[in-house]
């Protein structure tokens, strides 16, 4: 069993929000790269049509569109940051709970006294990140094990069981 201080960094929440933006594989990710794609071509379009054609609407093509793609990137990168606070606020609440990892079960603990326990088939889904492992419960709930809240046992012991989990749930 593996104990984990119940609490959410600015990275670990900034890092969930990336992986349920983007998905967490490159299968995924497919629609966001070909907008991120698109976006980039537009710009590309305009300056290689003002390039060889000296028109005056292709440079107003690509100042437009790379003003866009400016804003589309500084508006998701303050989507990403606003939402992770929010997320980091939400999860403050949980400050001074312990959720102990087992085969069996997780069991979150407040006080020394159990609060909930929930079974690993009530995990609907186990995300690794590089901060933290993100579980989410068939209520919606999400449990962030950061990988430096380790309080008793190691993050390898933990590591195995998740990982068990996720393969034993993907069949």
């Amino acid at each position: 069993m593996t104990d984990f201080a119940l609490r959410a960094s600015e990275n670990s929440m900034k890092e969930y929000v990336k992986l349920t933006i983007a998905g967490k594989t490159l299968g995924q990710a497919i629609p966001l790269i070909l907008c991120a794609a698109l976006i980039t071509a537009i710009p590309l379009m305009g300056l290689i049509g003002y390039i060889m054609t000296k028109n005056t609407a292709m440079l107003i093509l690509f100042i437009s569109s790379l003003v866009i793609d400016v804003g589309i990137l500084v508006f998701m990168h303050l989507m990403i940051k606003s939402y992770a606070a929010r997320l980091c606020q939400a999860y403050s609440a949980q400050s001074g709970m312990v959720c102990a990892v087992s085969e069996n079960d997780i069991i979150i603990v407040r006080d020394n006294a159990p609060q909930r326990m929930i079974s690993w088939d009530r995990i609907s889904e186990i995300t690794e990140g590089k901060y933290a492992y993100f579980l989410k419960a068939e209520d919606e709930t999400l449990i962030v094990l950061e990988k430096e809240a380790v309080l008793s046992g190691t993050l390898q012991e933990a590591s195995q069981i998740i990982e068990s989990k996720q393969k034993a749930a993907k069949k």
